[in-house]
């Protein structure tokens, strides 16, 4: 065979002794290179699935109601704020940017009278159902009287 003749093929060290060639001869050694290897490889997909995974907690935890009195928004970990209706106008969805906005999670913006934007994380309520185009409407029929 052809790959016999390659010094170290199929050894993962073999890579590492091009650099330094005590690598190959000390089995400790060889198995720090490995780990190392592995832990670098590996470290930016842990990154980003504790990223996600943080993304996914912060939204589960939040939350949004909307009663006669007001909007209530609690965008976790923050305190809970509530916004008279008089003061709100609509709800817009956020926009998704960067390099992985396809996972990230769908948020809203509050839009007060006063042009103001609020962030919120929960695009669903209890009582108005799931979207901003729900939110919308639970808003139109408070404001209504029904």
């Amino acid at each position: 065979m052809i790959a016999q003749g390659v010094r170290g093929f199929g050894n993962w060290c073999s890579v590492g002794a091009w650099f330094d060639p005590f690598i190959e001869a000390d089995p400790a050694v060889c198995s720090a290179y490995r780990r190392g290897v592995v832990v670098v490889l590996l470290l930016p997909f842990g990154l980003v699935v504790a990223a996600a995974i943080a993304a996914v907690v912060v939204v589960l935890r939040s939350s949004l109601r909307i009663t006669s009195a007001g909007v209530e928004i609690h965008n976790f970990p923050q305190t809970p704020r509530v916004i008279p209706l008089a003061q709100v106008s609509h709800f817009e969805p956020a926009p998704r940017a960067g390099n992985f906005s396809g996972i990230r999670p769908a948020t809203a913006v509050l839009v007060l009278t006063d042009s103001t934007r609020l962030p919120v994380r929960k695009t669903s309520a209890s009582d108005a159902g799931r979207g901003v185009d729900a939110l919308n409407q639970r808003l139109e029929s408070l404001r209504s009287g029904n």
